[in-house]
């Protein structure tokens, strides 16, 4: 019985952490594992990806030649840019993609 609550509640939630599916089937995380694991399912990390086009390819030539200039001009251009690591801020904290995952039988 337990099991079939879980395989439906990861179908309709398929990011959802065994630690949560725990909790809210009322079973240990170790049931929740096995469950998914006999079904097959792994925990796939998501992975964004830009799709580029071939109309992007003399923008990224004209960036590049931007970037390339002003460090040129000014040694300390590149240390004054900020990189997030691909994580998202918002009004509700950050999000750091690096920790999603969706529960799937195949990548």
């Amino acid at each position: 019985v337990a099991e079939e609550e879980i395989l439906r509640e990861i179908e309709n939630q398929p990011q959802l952490s065994t630690r949560r599916l725990a909790n809210q089937v009322g079973v240990s995380r170790f049931v929740v594992w096995r469950t998914l694991k006999e079904q097959g399912l792994h925990p796939y990390h998501v992975q964004k990806v830009q799709a580029l086009k071939p109309e992007d390819f003399p923008r990224r030539i004209y960036f590049c030649e931007w970037l390339l200039a002003n460090q040129a001009e000014n040694p300390n251009f590149a240390a004054n840019i900020l990189a997030t690591d691909e994580a998202g801020f918002s009004r509700n904290g950050i999000h750091n993609g690096h920790n999603t995952h969706i529960w799937s039988d195949e990548n």
